[in-house]
Order: C-alpha cells, then structure tokens, then sequence
C-alpha cells in the first residue's frame, strides 16, 4: 500500500496539485515512517499572490532570469488586454539582478499577479512548468520578460480557442525587432504543419495553450533541459505534432519578440545545437539540419 501511494506521488511530479499530495503524503507517512520525497517536505521556491482567483479565462506566463530592465514593458502590454479576465504569472528563476524587486512590485496593482521566486535556477523549462502548475487559467498564454503582445492580443487567441475546443493550442504572427527597434523578420507566419516542422522551426514559444491538454502531455520536456539550453519550444511541437494535436493559426501580427545577440537561441545555437539536433531527430524522425 505505501509503495502504490509512493508511485502515485512519483506520477504526480511535476503536475501536482497541493490538495492531493497533502493527502497522499499524510497517508503515505503514517503507513510507513520513513522519509519522503524532498519536493513533499521543502519547496524550492516561494510563492506570492495578489488574488483569490480559483479559476479565469488565462493565465500569461511570463518567464523572467535577469530581465528585470525589460519585465514593466511585458507586464504592461498584458495589462492593456482588454476584456478577458486574465491572471499574470511571474516567474523568477533565481535571477542575480533586481528583477525580484522589480516583480514584486506589481502585487501591489489592482491586477490579478502571481509572483513565484525560485530559489534556485533550474532553466527555463522548469520555469514554465512550475507556472502551469500553479497558475488558475482554464488557458494559458506563454510569454518571456523581454518580449511583449499587442492589445488585442489575449481576445484573439481566446476566440479562437473558444471556438474550435478540439484545439490544444493556437498562435499568431510574431514581429521580431531589434534592440534599436528595427525591423529583423515575422516568425510564426504560417499554420502548423508536422512534417515542415520535422525539417525546421518556424513557430516561437508565445502561443496560447489548453491549459489540461498541455499538461496531459507532459508539459515542456524534462529531458531536453538535460542536452542543453534552448529548444524546449520546438521539442513541444514536435511532440503535439507526432500525437496528431491540432493547433490553430492567427494570419495577423499579435505580439513582438526582440531579437539580441545574448538571447537564449543565440547561446543555443552557438553550444547545444548538434546535440539538440540529434535528439530531436532520433525523437521524432527529424530531418532538422
């Protein structure tokens, strides 16, 4: 009996739900007393909220390690979305600048903000996990510090989802910029094609996602985090891909992404790129080259 609790535990990482696990860890110790997991006995990370919200119509995840310079401008484009009931999920993967102070700021507005501060840098992939599984949104939105969406952005996507509920996601065209604000290219400009993507990426993180499916698929992938940093994104629709998801297509611009020689694809693309190409390859009969 408390080895079939253990696994239930073990099944339940990292998409638990504190209601459950207290349960189940209770249980589990007055069965047998040993010791348990450390995630059931210590959190790494701290959690801060504004809000009673136990539910809403989506929750933007705002990914954020030493952006603290650029947060005010991401977190102010999701404040002029007007009309969905919306939650902003920051979260700080143990950033070394002031961007915690800078966050924590914004749970003094009269928007709904959810503030996790990791205590210890784990990437970006555990980043975007521990937000999904502690944001309140029947959808969510995907969203880094130092990137931004246009006002219309959140109704959009909502429509879009809400009209076609088979959907496990749906994106619009990205405009990339500069840091003098020139124009570089559009990204995630044409609809989702698996086998173009076995040859390529060509649709960027910021997307809307059905929050249950996204987790009923495991979320962004672990083991990708281990080969390096980056490509978390395109392992994620690969894998909605090779599972015969749809996904929905937005033929308009709906946000801005900034474009910087120290950007996480640049450090990607410079060091983990040949590993992460095999993995993908071997994963999913990838032809990326």
């Amino acid at each position: 009996m408390y080895m079939a609790l253990m696994d239930m535990l073990d099944d339940l990482t990292p998409y638990k739900t504190d209601g459950i696990i207290n349960m189940l860890a209770r249980l589990a110790s007055y069965l047998h007393h040993t010791h348990l997991p450390s995630w059931l006995t210590r959190r790494n990370f701290t959690l801060y909220r504004n809000h009673r919200l136990k539910n809403c119509d989506v929750s933007v995840i705002i990914s954020l390690y030493n952006y603290g310079r650029y947060l005010n401008t991401a977190v102010e484009s999701v404040k002029r979305n007007l009309g969905p009931v919306v939650e902003i999920v920051i979260v700080n993967d143990a950033s070394t600048d002031d961007s915690f102070s800078i966050a924590q700021k914004f749970l003094q507005s009269n928007h709904h903000v959810t503030l996790i501060d990791k205590h210890k840098n784990t990437g970006l992939v555990d980043t975007r996990n521990l937000g999904l599984r502690h944001c309140v949104g029947d959808k969510v939105f995907i969203l880094d510090a130092d990137n931004w969406i246009y006002d219309d952005c959140l109704s959009a996507h909502l429509i879009m989802m809400n009209a076609n509920p088979s959907l496990v996601a749906c994106f619009g065209v990205i405009e990339c910029y500069d840091e003098s604000d020139g124009f570089v290219r559009n990204v995630s400009n044409k609809p989702f094609d698996f086998e173009t993507l076995k040859h390529g990426n060509y649709i960027d993180a910021m997307a809307m996602f059905n929050r249950r499916k996204l987790i009923s698929i495991g979320g962004y992938d672990r083991e990708i985090a281990k080969i390096g940093i980056g490509w978390e994104d395109y392992e994620l629709w690969l894998r909605i891909g090779s599972l015969g998801l749809e996904v929905g297509f937005i033929d308009r611009p709906l946000s801005h992404y900034m474009v910087k020689p120290d950007s996480m694809l640049a450090q990607t693309d410079r060091f983990h790129v040949h590993a992460l190409m095999k993995y993908l390859n071997k994963k999913y009969d990838a032809h990326i080259q």
